[in-house]
């Protein structure tokens, strides 16, 4: 194995037995760390985090904290990010004028607190009882996301966009009946 690749298998190592010993990390480098490897049960928390142009899937991260992260061309793809919650956040990477991908993810009962999702694609993704809190979603396109969940004959929908700026955001086509967009700015968006 050539010395650079195996600087990153240690470090790679090293960082999946901090994040099993403490339950997370802080001021880390996380870029293209396999989040699939992480065993384990416990509701991780992790902060003044970095990752860059990292795919990331799985159910490790339900129920997980993020404070002052960012996620710069990242993909979620098919993770569930269920009861997660992401706090000071950005996930707009201003280099390359890009935000992340969420596809195919289990979003419900997330909460996205001060976050700036700005370019963001969010696609066919499950989000009943979502939560975003002052957020940046400028041009932002939210596609295919299902706010709703069946309870018996019942179907309950709802999303919190609370305080947030959502300009030439797109939402067309998806159901907002029980949506709450109190304080948002919806200038020039497409519902």
């Amino acid at each position: 194995m050539p010395p650079q690749q195996a600087g990153i298998f240690r470090e790679q190592a090293a960082t999946l037995d901090e994040v099993l010993a403490t339950g997370g990390c802080r001021d880390r480098d996380l870029s293209g760390f396999d989040f699939e490897q992480v065993e384990d049960d416990q509701e991780l928390e992790f902060e003044n985090c970095e990752l860059r142009a990292t795919r990331i899937k799985g159910d490790v991260l339900i129920a997980s904290k993020w404070t002052s992260c960012a996620f710069l061309d990242c993909e979620f793809a098919g993770a569930s990010l269920r009861e997660a919650e992401f706090r000071n956040c950005s996930f707009f990477a201003a280099s390359s004028q890009t935000g992340a991908e969420f596809r195919l993810c289990d979003m419900s009962f997330a909460t996205f607190a001060g976050c700036n999702l700005s370019l963001a694609v969010i696609s066919g993704c499950d989000g009943y009882n979502v939560t975003f809190k002052d957020c940046k979603l400028l041009g932002a396109r939210i596609e295919r996301m299902d706010f709703s969940r069946k309870l018996g004959r019942k179907t309950l929908n709802t999303a919190a966009f609370t305080a947030c700026t959502l300009e030439n955001a797109s939402l067309a086509d998806l159901d907002l009946t029980s949506a709450d967009f109190n304080e948002s700015d919806l200038t020039g968006a497409d519902l």
